[in-house]
C-alpha cells in the first residue's frame, strides 16, 4: 500500500464545524488546593502505560477490587457481589455497553460510596471516598454483544467475580437509566473527590485528581463542543490514506484520547475508511498524521506510520476503522467523525481534563511529556 508521502492528490473534506482557537490552561484560575495521587497497578514487567491503567477500589464497604480506568466511559461497572450492603437501589434490569470493545452488560445501578487507593509513595492518606454515594452499575450478566430483548446471548456471573471491573472518568456526560426525579451526582469518582478545582492530570507514570496553579503548567487545552446530539468532544483534522488511493483530510472530526485501548479507532461512513488490509485494519507502512484543533495552531499533533516504531513514540498497535451505515449529509455532519487516538498518546503527551460550569475553561489538555 502506498504511505502519505507517495499520494500526490490530496483531498481535503472540512465537516459542518470551524475549529476555535485554543485556551491557554492559564486563562483559569486552578488555585492552590492539593491534587490526590492514585495507587496505579501496572502489570508485572510492564511499563504503565502498555496496559491498562489500574486502580483499586471498595463500593459501600464491599471487598477490594481493581478496576481499569477509562476516559472514554463515564461509569464505575464491577460484579454486583462486590457492592456492599450499604448501597441503595436505583434501578434493577439495565444494561450498560462499550462502542470499542463491543462488550455488553445487564445487571443493576446502586448509589454508593466509593472509595479508591491512594498512592502513598510521599505519604499522606491511604484511601480518599466520594463525598456522597454516587451511582455504580452492578453487574449480574455479561452479554456478547448488545444484550437482546430475549437476553439469549447473556450468562449470569458465577460467584467468582474475576477481572470485570471498569472505572469510566470520561468527560462526557452520562445520565443514569431510570434515574429517580431527584438530581444525582456525577457517575464520575474523579468528580466526587472533594477537589478544590476538580478535574485530573494523566502521565505515562501517574494519575493526579484535582487540578492547581503547579500541575497545570505547560498545557495547551482544547474546548469540549457539543454536538448535534448533544455529546461534547474537541475537534481533530486526520489526514490518511483511502482504499481508492487518494490522500485525505477530515477537519473537525470529534478527538478522544482513550485510556480503555491501545488502537487508533475510527469511525466513520464507509467510504471515508482508510485503506485497509485482509484483516479490516490498515496495512503495515500506512500512513497518518493527527493535528488538533487544525495544523494551524495545534495543541497535539503526531504523525505515524503503521508498525514502524521509529515513525512516532505515539505508535498505536494498530488502526482500526468502525463504518456508520448510510450516507452522510452533504457536507457530512462532524458527528459522523470520530477519531479515538487510544492511550499511546501518553507515550508522548500529558493529559488534562478540567471540569467547569464556564465552557471556556471546561476543557482537556497536552501538554510534551519533557515538560512535566
Amino acid at each position: 500500500m502506498s504511505t502519505l508521502k507517495s499520494l500526490a492528490r490530496l483531498t481535503t473534506l472540512f465537516l459542518s464545524f470551524s475549529a476555535p482557537s485554543t485556551v491557554l490552561a492559564g486563562t483559569c484560575d486552578d488555585g492552590t488546593g492539593e491534587s490526590l495521587s492514585i495507587q496505579l497497578h501496572p502489570a508485572p514487567g510492564k511499563a504503565l502505560m502498555q496496559t491498562p491503567y489500574r486502580a483499586s477500589i471498595k463500593v459501600s464497604g464491599g471487598p477490594v477490587h481493581q478496576v481499569e480506568i477509562d476516559t472514554g466511559s463515564a461509569a464505575i461497572i464491577l460484579p454486583k457481589t462486590l457492592i456492599g450492603p450499604d448501597a441503595t437501589l436505583l434501578s434493577s434490569g439495565q444494561s450498560y455497553g462499550y462502542v470499542s470493545s463491543g462488550n455488553g452488560y445487564l445487571g443493576d445501578w446502586m448509589l454508593a460510596k466509593v472509595e479508591v487507593a491512594l498512592d502513598q509513595s510521599k505519604g499522606g492518606p491511604a484511601t480518599a471516598t466520594s463525598s456522597e454515594p454516587i451511582p455504580v452499575f452492578g453487574v449480574t450478566h455479561t452479554c456478547k454483544g448488545k444484550p437482546t430483548p430475549e437476553r439469549t446471548n447473556c450468562t449470569a456471573l458465577d460467584e467468582k467475580p474475576g477481572h470485570l471491573g471498569m472505572m469510566g472518568i470520561g468527560y462526557r456526560p452520562f445520565t443514569v437509566t431510570g434515574q429517580t426525579a431527584r438530581a444525582l451526582p456525577s457517575t464520575n469518582l474523579f468528580m466526587n473527590l472533594g477537589r478544590q478545582t476538580p478535574g485530573y492530570v494523566i502521565t505515562s507514570r501517574s494519575i493526579q485528581v484535582g487540578l492547581n496553579r503547579e500541575n497545570t503548567q505547560g498545557f495547551k487545552t482544547l474546548p469540549l463542543v457539543a454536538s448535534a446530539n448533544g455529546q461534547l468532544a474537541p475537534r481533530t483534522c486526520i489526514r490518511y490514506a483511502t482504499e481508492e488511493g487518494k490522500t485525505k483530510e477530515l477537519c473537525g472530526a470529534s478527538l478522544l484520547m482513550d485510556t480503555g485501548i491501545n488502537h487508533f479507532y475510527l469511525t466513520m461512513p464507509a467510504k471515508y475508511c482508510p485503506a485497509k488490509s485482509l484483516d479490516g485494519r490498515a496495512p503495515k507502512g500506512a500512513g497518518f498524521t493527527l493535528s488538533a484543533p487544525d495544523s494551524k495552531n495545534p495543541v497535539l499533533a503526531f504523525s505515524f506510520k503503521v508498525g514502524d516504531p521509529a515513525s512516532s513514540p505515539m505508535l498505536p498497535e494498530y488502526v482500526n476503522c468502525v463504518t456508520e451505515p448510510g450516507t452522510p449529509s452533504t457536507p457530512p455532519s462532524s458527528d459522523s467523525f470520530h477519531v479515538n487516538t487510544g492511550r499511546t498518546v501518553l507515550a508522548g503527551m500529558d493529559y488534562l481534563y478540567r471540569a467547569s460550569d464556564d465552557p471556556a475553561c471546561h476543557v482537556i489538555g497536552f501538554r510534551p511529556a519533557t515538560a512535566r
